[in-house]
């Protein structure tokens, strides 16, 4: 149990938060409490630490409970491992929709993968939020083949309602999901299958809820908890199946018969582009929800186009001339 709480509401990053909102919410109250009395520096039976300030106070109470926390880790028996489902890495959450007041009114819902070789029945299992009074249980014959996706609605008939040709998805779970929040999978036995600790504000992916941009996972060998493997996906998501590149809204750009090469792809800082032709030819960095983020023309038939600011995940290179287009899908890697 220790070690499922340390991934959650005891890992030393959601103390530190909670000390720095309580500090914040108290502030006056501090104030008042050392004009009336004045004991900042002086022992009071039975402190063991005496700050000078009241910071010194707190950054104390955070170096204690971290010390701690990392002494417990040590120190109980058995092996963290235990904590942990065998379902673990196998289950994972692809793709989460928590922001649904745009055009699509779906409700918030998510995607679960089945990124094994094997099929799993997923019966009683549990999916929650932050709060652990938030929980849905999977309904009994759910089951998983190897490489399926499934969808959990928080509201089946309004899912279903936007998007009708989706027919992998179960619900409702009832509860919203927060922009800064937890999603936890539980297997029947109540350990950790799979957890995804998002948020809005960078570095993790900024979406457009007016786009109902979804958060889809680069790639669901990497770490769900990293914002690095997360990517704004297409407007409206890829409900109930796998990422498709470009979104449909690009899918206008049409290759003729420019030819165009790109190398390398996937890249890291910078990408270089070759022509046949130099004559007008122009270039366009595109995001997937259709943002032109660089552009420029070609000074010869090679550019190299200088894109280390541009955030890992997929984008559309577009060339193009007075007569003809040629649209790349090209991906950028992190360092």
């Amino acid at each position: 149990r220790w070690n499922d709480l340390r991934e959650t509401v005891l890992s030393d990053d959601h103390i530190m938060a909670v000390i720095d909102s309580m500090t914040a919410y108290l502030a006056p109250a501090i104030e008042r409490n050392f004009e009336r009395w004045n004991i900042l520096g002086q022992y009071v039976w039975p402190n063991y630490f005496v700050g000078a300030t009241y910071e010194e106070e707190i950054t104390y109470l955070k170096n204690y409970i971290t010390q701690r926390n990392s002494w417990i880790d040590a120190n109980l028996p058995g092996s963290g491992n235990y904590c942990f489902s065998t379902y673990k890495n196998k289950i994972v959450i692809s793709e989460i929709n928590y922001q649904d007041d745009g055009s699509i009114d779906s409700g918030d819902w998510f995607e679960l993968y089945n990124k094994s070789s094997s099929s799993f029945d997923l019966s009683g299992w549990v999916v929650k939020d932050e709060n652990n009074l938030n929980t849905y249980t999977i309904p009994y014959g759910t089951v998983m083949a190897a490489g399926d996706y499934l969808i959990v609605a928080s509201n089946k008939e309004k899912f279903l309602a936007a998007y009708p040709q989706v027919n992998n998805v179960i619900g409702s779970f009832n509860w919203k999901l927060g922009n800064n929040d937890y999603l936890r999978v539980f297997d029947e036995d109540a350990y950790m299958v799979s957890r995804a600790n998002y948020n809005n504000d960078a570095p993790w992916p900024q979406l457009d809820n007016q786009q109902n941009e979804t958060l889809e996972l680069l790639n669901p060998l990497m770490d769900l908890n990293d914002p690095q493997s997360w990517f704004a996906g297409c407007p409206g998501g890829s409900p109930g199946g796998p990422y498709e590149f470009p979104c449909s809204e690009l899918a206008i750009y049409e290759a003729e018969n420019l030819k165009v090469q790109v190398y390398p792809n996937p890249f890291v800082d910078q990408i270089i582009v070759e022509v046949q032709d130099r004559i007008d030819q122009s270039y366009e960095i595109i995001s997937v929800d259709g943002k032109v983020l660089l552009q420029g023309h070609f000074k010869n038939n090679t550019t190299i186009i200088s894109a280390a600011h541009l955030a890992q995940g997929y984008y559309l290179l577009k060339v193009s001339n007075k007569k003809q287009t040629s649209t790349i899908p090209i991906i950028k890697e992190r360092p």
